[in-house]
């Protein structure tokens, strides 16, 4: 799973210059979990 400060990484070496908060923004809109939330989900899962 990809955050959000490695996607802004992976687009600016491809020539888009797009901030890290912009991509959030653009998770949440779409009904994606911000990084925080899917963190979280992330541990309650691998701590069963």
């Amino acid at each position: 799973m990809l955050f959000d400060y490695p996607i802004a990484e992976i687009l600016k070496m491809s020539g888009v210059d797009i901030s890290r908060w912009t991509i959030a923004k653009y998770h949440v809109s779409m009904g994606i979990s911000s990084s925080v939330q899917r963190c979280r989900k992330l541990t309650k899962t691998s701590r069963r």
